[in-house]
């Protein structure tokens, strides 16, 4: 059996480790070696999903940021296996295709809570400052899922074309039904930098709760907020 034979035979190992070693190796291999290269690309739409994403893995590695990888990454950004989560947002954010924004955000509007949860961080990472970005992110501030809102708060600090709406948006979540948002949200309030008096009143109507966690994010807010005024023009 080949080099490349036992690398390819490797993809199916039980083991990540092994798996990922084996991607790595197939990898540096395919940059110079063509058959190898083929043969990848023949495999990436062979198996199941932790499969194909070390195929896909392989193949980035090799040098390929074309969209030929985008179905098999978005499919793993909704992976219920966190690492295999992640390791694929920094893959797609990474893609070169002109239209990665437009394709996020259709992510984010379809497919699994933890799809849409992912597409929201790699929107952060992307980094797109547009209206139909924070259209749509606002939007998820609304989400059922806990998760996602925490998500959109997180971008939203980040990619907002305008703040101070952003921020009214964020105001909302100070209220929610789940404590670890409203203490996002206070944090998040900080870093919009938002002139809106409601929010410093909000924050300091928060910074007395009875949650000390909440409290101290809305604190800690409030101090940015002024230390941000402070070394503004005049």
């Amino acid at each position: 059996m080949s080099t490349a034979d036992t690398l390819f035979a490797a993809l199916d190992h039980p083991t990540k480790r092994a798996r990922r070693q084996a991607a790595e190796a197939l990898g540096e291999l395919g940059t110079r070696d063509a058959e190898v290269r083929a043969r990848l690309l023949g495999e990436l739409g062979k198996g199941d999903l932790a499969r194909r994403w070390t195929v896909a893995y392989a193949l980035f590695l090799g040098g390929d940021r074309s969209e030929r990888l985008w179905p098999v990454l978005v499919e793993a950004i909704g992976s219920d296996d966190g690492d295999l989560r992640w390791a694929a947002s920094r893959l797609l954010v990474a893609l070169e295709v002109p239209d990665l924004t437009d394709r996020l955000l259709a992510a984010l509007a379809a497919g699994p809570a933890e799809q849409r949860k992912m597409s929201l961080y790699c929107l952060r990472e992307h980094g797109e400052r547009a209206a139909r970005v924070d259209a749509a992110v606002t939007a998820a501030l609304d989400d059922a899922e806990a998760g996602i809102r925490l998500a959109a708060m997180s971008s939203l600090v980040v990619v907002a074309w305008d703040t101070e709406a952003a921020a009214r948006a964020v105001l909302r979540r100070l209220g929610d039904r789940d404590a670890g948002v409203r203490r996002a949200a206070a944090a998040a309030l900080g870093r919009l930098d938002s002139q809106d008096p409601d929010v410093r009143t909000a924050l300091a109507a928060a910074a007395g709760a009875q949650d000390e966690a909440l409290a101290r994010a809305a604190r800690g807010a409030l101090e940015r907020l002024t230390r941000s005024r402070g070394s503004g023009p005049g």
